[in-house]
This record gives structure tokens, sequence and C-alpha cells, in this order.
């Protein structure tokens, strides 16, 4: 056979950007019905002992893959030891590299060289690490010989890189391995950079998954590190955001106007391109809040808080070139910067910018704007934060780098990859194989994965994954700012689910090759806990149709098959992390990190479900409790104007009715706590009086302290009444310690604040406090003016809960009180178990 088996396969491997050539005329067999007289040569001297140790297992390896796909295993040796003439593959930066022209320290960074010479294979590139604390990490090294090896094992083994791990990896069976005698290729990235977590070394440079060796990243958010709290808040109150008439190092938000935070920010830039960095970060804190401060009010001659950062970002920029001429920044485009500058379209010429919104509209709102060295993107397309099901569609992958292509894209930083490998795996594959050549079809790739991956399964497994797309392509626009409570169902449906089942299970029966059967093991593990929490959601929404307790026995028993589900993948310690599959010892499931609270919940921020997952059943069913059989309601009066003092038993307070607290939990509470309400034109008052049973002296925290962290009465107001978002209101038992935040008005997913708490936000109310001997009152008067919603009249209705948490001494966690309790979990922002506040 003339023709290498590489050769036949060529069409549909990821190929890189090419300078050289291969010539096919002729051809290097090195393996032949089994056996082989090549080895595998290494340097006989490494200038990093790091890049000897990496260089050397995956020396071993190669060796590994090639005797699984023909048979003949190849000895890993020194190149001092090669006989003259031998037939080999040389793997790194060795002498008979060197004498053929290749030299390592003039190329560039995770460039790969592949040549034949004679009867000899060099595989070769630049191997170091990029920062003096590597030390044996793979993913802080260039090892651009590995790469050069894992694209000679595709190219001409036929070799698929498709989940980490040795199960992951498709080795066909092969008689004769040869490569073409003219051979002589440089392979450039695509892409400057494709930064993700790290799991396996051979898995990540074989699918493009570089590490970013000349830009310096925070993950984002440079501002924590250049001007922590944590080392200037007390010596330097003035370097953090002003709110209201007190500075606060909440969330590390910066006064950008102080002349000394500049110079901070410009000395980190410097400091890290002085440790060998050619780009630096700069980026502002997530869910940056601006600082109040006159000076910052001034700042920029604007109002809008984005255009503020953009012009201090390009000050810093233009100071940056003058400082380290050489040197370049990575400006972000996040929160507040989303969308271009308004002031200015032209950036200096060491300036590029970090995108973290990347559709076709928003990098053609740039092209009005001047970034010399070019966009990275932010890329968001999995994530737990979406949830743990199937996320990308093929056709938005073949969409995103044909438009990278076309705006000058230089690199990728991925938030969320590799949660699924078993439901995503095809998603990934493809992503991987656009990056190098944006104009292949994603339905041709997801054919070779199939093929790949499942071999004897391939057909009904390639039906079940496109089955999935055709599901991910139904969903509504803005999807991501949806309950998945209603997402979930809409989408996968009964015949839906029934369909996949039907495929998977075909393919189960049919495969026969153990790294088959291994990777079907992890689509069932991933495909069963997606039934798992669909069937569950399903009959919730049921039960919330008619909650009986006929429903909620059925509800029951799927969250409780759900639980059980969990439990064997975790144990039953809500912070547990998974315990794996044991074919797959490098698959993190659900993602590095996520625990079984996290799988419980469904993920974070917009994809995370409470009810019914975080229900006690067996205490609900013991209190006799349906929830939303009937919601807790409480009559607001209204007065011409709300009086003064703490004597709510005479006068307009008489009138209202006082509405007592239970512990959350439905327990009898150890401190008696009870509220009234009233309104007027302007504002909402709550009267709060409760039983004080051991005297305390309190610490006054001031505005956003940590006030949670000792006695207080706590509010909770949905003023849309439509249980998506709310205002958290919090007072201590002292003048001047007060806690006060909006709670879930960040739907969109890249939004840090989505489904969170945000203290940045600051109300317009008071707080009085009285203690006489063994009782404390508290009046608190909210202005009707912090709200985006008219004055409450007569037959308004809002949602909300009062309560109190109470500290014991001996005990970590407080005692807490609540108007509408949550006997399904310790938690007072449940806006599911609002209780209803009816204006009159």
């Amino acid at each position: 056979m003339k023709k290498s088996i590489a050769l036949f396969l060529a069409a549909c491997l990821n190929l890189p950007l090419l300078l050289g050539i291969e010539t096919e005329k002729n051809e290097l067999t090195l393996i032949e019905n089994g056996k082989s007289a090549a080895v595998i040569v290494l340097p006989d001297r490494f200038q990093h002992p790091s890049v000897e140790k990496i260089l050397m297992e995956s020396a071993r390896t190669l060796s590994e893959i090639l005797e699984e796909g023909t048979g003949a295993k190849l000895p890993v040796i020194r190149e001092s030891s090669l006989a003259p003439g031998q037939r080999a593959i040389l793997l790194g930066d060795t002498r008979f590299a060197r004498s053929q022209g290749i030299d390592t320290a003039k190329m560039k960074d995770w460039e790969a060289a592949i040549k034949v010479t004679g009867n000899r294979v060099i595989l070769a590139g630049p191997d170091r690490p990029v920062s003096a604390n590597a030390g044996n990490r793979y993913y802080l090294h260039v090892l651009s010989s590995v790469r050069a090896m894992t694209e000679f094992l595709q190219r001409y083994a036929g070799v698929r890189f498709l989940i980490p791990g040795k199960n992951g990896i498709h080795v066909p069976r092969l008689s004769r391995l040869a490569v073409p005698s003219g051979c002589d290729l440089r392979l450039l990235p695509r892409f400057k950079y494709v930064r993700r977590r790290p799991l396996d070394m051979l898995y990540e440079i074989a699918n493009g998954y570089l590490y970013s060796t000349d830009t310096y990243l925070y993950g984002g958010h440079s501002y924590y590190t250049a001007v922590p709290a944590e080392k200037y808040w007390k010596s330097h109150p003035e370097y953090f955001r002003l709110s209201g008439t007190v500075r606060t190092p909440h969330g590390n938000h910066l006064c950008i106007s102080n002349p000394e935070v500049q110079e901070l920010m410009l000395k980190e830039m410097a400091a890290k391109c002085d440790e060998g960095y050619e780009f630096v970060e700069l980026a502002q804190t997530d869910g940056y809040t601006p600082c109040e401060c006159e000076n910052c009010r001034a700042f920029g001659g604007t109002d809008d808080p984005g255009e503020k950062l953009w012009i201090l970002h390009r000050q810093l920029a233009e100071r940056f070139l003058k400082l380290r001429p050489e040197k370049k920044v990575l400006i972000i485009s996040y929160g507040n910067t989303f969308r271009p500058p308004k002031t200015f379209h032209s950036f200096p010429a060491n300036t590029a910018i970090e995108l973290c919104r990347s559709t076709e509209a928003d990098l053609k709102a740039w092209e009005k704007c001047t970034v010399p060295q070019g966009f990275n993107v932010y890329l968001y397309n999995w994530g737990g934060f979406q949830g743990f099901i199937p996320k990308c569609t093929i056709r938005r992958l073949e969409d995103q780098f044909k438009t990278f292509s076309r705006y000058d894209v230089r690199a990728l930083y991925l938030c969320g990859i590799g949660e699924l490998y078993g439901l995503e795996g095809p998603q990934y594959y493809i992503f991987k194989s656009l990056m190098a050549d944006p104009d292949r079809s994603g339905r041709e790739i997801l054919h070779e994965y199939c093929e790949a991956a499942f071999g004897e399964a391939k057909l009904p497994m390639e039906k079940f994954y496109i089955e999935i797309d055709d599901i991910l392509a139904m969903r509504p626009a803005g999807y991501t700012k949806m309950d998945p409570r209603g997402l979930l169902p809409g989408l996968f449906t009964p015949s839906a689910l029934q369909l996949l089942e039907q495929n998977l299970s075909a393919a189960e029966k049919s495969a026969r090759d153990p790294k088959v059967k291994a990777r079907l093991k992890l689509v069932r593990t991933e495909f069963d806990f997606l039934c798992l929490t669909v069937r569950s959601v399903v009959f919730y929404n049921a039960y919330r149709f008619n909650p009986s307790w006929e429903n909620f026995n059925q509800l029951e028993k799927e969250v409780t098959r759900r639980n059980e589900f969990l439990d064997r993948l975790f144990g039953k310690e809500e912070k547990a992390r998974c315990k794996g599959l044991p074919e797959w010892t490098k698959v993190k499931l659900f993602g590095p990190g996520v625990t079984r609270e996290d799988a419980r919940k469904n993920g974070s921020l917009s994809a995370a479900m409470g009810a019914p997952f975080d229900w006690d059943f067996p205490l609900l069913r013991k209190h006799g409790i349906l929830p939303f059989k009937s919601i807790p309601r409480a009559v607001v009066l209204r007065v011409e104007k709300v009086p003064e003092g703490f004597d709510f038993d005479k006068g307009e307070w008489a009138r209202a009715e006082w509405m007592e607290m239970k512990g959350i939990q439905l327990a009898e509470p150890s401190v008696p706590t009870r509220f009234k309400l009233l309104y007027d034109r302007d504002s909402l008052c709550i009267a709060f009086e409760g039983a004080d049973r051991h005297g305390r002296v309190y610490r006054s925290l001031g505005q956003d302290g940590p006030c949670w962290g000792q006695d207080a009465f706590e509010i909770m107001l949905d003023v849309l009444g439509t249980r998506s978002e709310h205002y958290h209101f919090l007072c201590n038992f002292i003048a001047d310690s007060r806690y006060d935040a909006r709670n879930g008005a960040g739907q969109d997913i890249l939004d840090p604040n989505a489904n969170k708490s945000d203290p940045a936000w600051n109300g317009k109310w008071s707080c009085q406090v009285s203690r006489e001997k063994d009782r404390i009152r508290a009046l608190v008067k909210i202005d009707f003016s912090s709200f985006p919603v008219p004055p409450p009249c007569e037959g308004t209705v809002w949602t909300g809960n009062f309560g109190r948490e109470e500290y014991h001494d001996g005990e970590k966690f407080p005692e807490l009180l609540l108007w509408a309790p949550n006997p399904e979990a310790r938690n007072f922002h449940d806006r599911d178990k609002f209780g209803e506040l009816v204006f009159e």
C-alpha cells in the first residue's frame, strides 16, 4: 500500500496552520505487521528538569499508544544510545534535530516541527516552563514537542483524543504505520492561546487548549490583586468605594479617581510584565460598583460608570506605553464595559481588548474602534452556571468560529468546559476542530467523533447526539433568564427522552470494545441524571398545579430517586466531591470542584433550583404541610402618618395586627418575636418586638458590614410580586449597624450578580432600636422611592418575609425565625415561600 493510513484520514483531522510540505510519493515505514526496529529517542540533556520529566512520560505514552495500535512496542532511549542509521522517532530538542536545521530557540511558543530525514522522524519545538514556580505542572509550560507528538499521532496513526484519560483515546488498529519521506511541517496554532481549566495534558495539547505563555491573566479581574482590600483597607480606606457617606471594602470596588490607586494599578501591570509576560490583563472587579465620591462623580466628564472605566483604562494604557514601550495591555470588556467606549474610538498601540460578549452583533459594534492588538474572547459556551445539561448547538459553534475569523480574534479564554464529557463530548470535539478550520461542517465532525468514540455503536449514538442538538435548537431567545423548572420540561419532553433512551440502549447492546463500553457508561451516568432531574421538575410542576397529598407523595418518590443517585456518586455530605467513575479517573463528573450540593441544585447562578430539591419531605409530612396549599397573608393598613416611638399598642399601631414568627422549620422559638405593618404616603413601616434573653453588648458594623454575624431583624420584600427578585434589609440591635441589598436582579448569566445578592444597592430607609429589660423593639421605615415601582395603594399585593436571627452561646449557627416558614431549607431568601402583603 503506497499511501499512508494518515493521508487517508487527513481530510477529517484537526489541521493547524502549516508551513512546509508533505510529499506523497515516498514513505518511511516505521511499523509493519506488528514489527519494528524503530526506537523513541529523547535528548541526553535538558535545560529544565521539569521538561525532562514531562517529555519522558510523553515518550512512554507514545510507545504505549503505538503498541496498542500496531502491536509493536518501541523502546524509549536517550540519544547517546541511538545506533548509526537506526530508525527512530526523536522527541524534543535533540542534537539530530538541530543538525537538520530545527532551532527551537528561534521558534515561536507552541510552534511544532514534524520532519522526516532519512529513516528518522523529528518531533520538536520550544519546551520550557513559563515561570520560575512552574514546578512539574504541565499547564505552566510550553510543550511544543508534545504538541508535535500529538499531531503526529493524529495525522499518521489516526489517533483521536476524545476525552481526558486512556479510555478517551481512540487508537485504530494499523497493520502499517508510515509517514511521507519528504515531510517537513511547521505547525502554528490558530489562536495565541486557548485557556481552560487543566485536567489532562495530552487531551488538552492535542485539542489545541494551549497555555497563555505571553499573557498574564487574572481570570478576568485585576483590581483585586493590584489594590487588595486585605492589604490596604485599614491603612488606606480612601482607596475604596464611597457608598453614600461611608467608605466600604465590600467587593473590593475602588475609588478610581484616586491617583494612588491608579499608581498601584500601573505598578501591578509593570510587575507582571517584568516577570517576562508580554501582555497583562487590566480588568475591573466582578460586579463593579462605582465609587460615589465627588472626584469619581466628576471623573471623565461623564455620568456613565462604564465610560469612566474605559477612560481610566485607556489612560493607564497610554502611561504604560511610555513606562514599558515593548509591553502590552489586555483591557477587559465586561459588565459596565460590555459596549465599546463612546467618548473615543482609538486605543493606544499597545492595547488589545478581551471581549466577554462575542456575537456577530457584539463584534460589529467594535468596527468603529481601532484596537491595534486585536481581540481576545472570554467564552461562556459551557459551565455549571448554565446547569448540568447539554448547552451548545452545532450551529452556534459554527457561527462562532466564522465570526472569530472575520473579526481578528486572536485568543480564547473558556469560562467553563468539560462538565459533561458524556452528553457534551461531541460539542467539545466540534469546538476544537473548528478552532483549526472554521469552514468545516459541524455535522461531519459529529460523524467523525461518533465513528471514533463508539465504533460498532456509532449509528445509534450519532442519532442520540443529533436529537440532543435538535432539542437545544428549540430553546427560546433569552432562555438563560428562564427558570429551569419551566425550561427543562419544555425541551426534554417524554417523547424526546424516550427517543434518546432508545438510541442509547441500542448503542449499549451493540458495544463490544472495552473503551466504547467505558464511554457509553459515562454517557449513561450523565443521561440518567438529566432524566432524574427532568422527571422531578415535571412532577414538581404538576404538584404546583394541584398541591395534593397524592402529588406530594409522587414528587417525593422522584426526588428521592434523584437523591439516591447523587448519594452513589457523592455520598450524603452536601460539601462532598464526586467520587467519579473508576473508568474515568481524569474526568470530574459535572466539573472540577463540584459538590453534591452543586449537583443537587443543578448548578449555580440562574441554573440553580431550590424547590423541590431542598424540601424536607418527612418534616413537611410530620407537620401536615402541603407547600403552596396556602400562602400566609398580612394586611398592611394605610394611615396618614406613622407615629414615632416604640409604643406599638397605642394610636394607629393599635389598629394593626401582630403577626408571630416561628422557627424557620416550624420549631417553637426560644425568643418569641412578632411584628406589625403600616404604611403612609411615603413609606412602609415595620414594628418589631421580641424577647431579649441574652442582654448582649453588640458591635456597630456600619452600612453593609457583616451584620448577619450577630443578632438581627430581617426584611425581604418582593415589590413586583413576581417572586423573581427581592430587596433585603437587615438591622442589628444597635444604632448604625445595618445591611441592604437587591437580590436576584441580574438574570443575565454573564452578570456576576445573577440570582445573587447585590449589596451595592442602597435603599432609603431608617431603623431605630430600643432595648428595655428583656424586650427588644425596632421601628423600620422604608421609603417607597427606594423601589422601581409606584407607591402601593389599596389592592396592591407584594410578597415578602420577615425574620430574626438569634445567636446562642456555644452554637456555630444562629436560631432562625421566619413569618412564612421555610421547612424545606434554612433559607430566608426562597421567594417561593414568601407570604403576601396586601395593602388596604
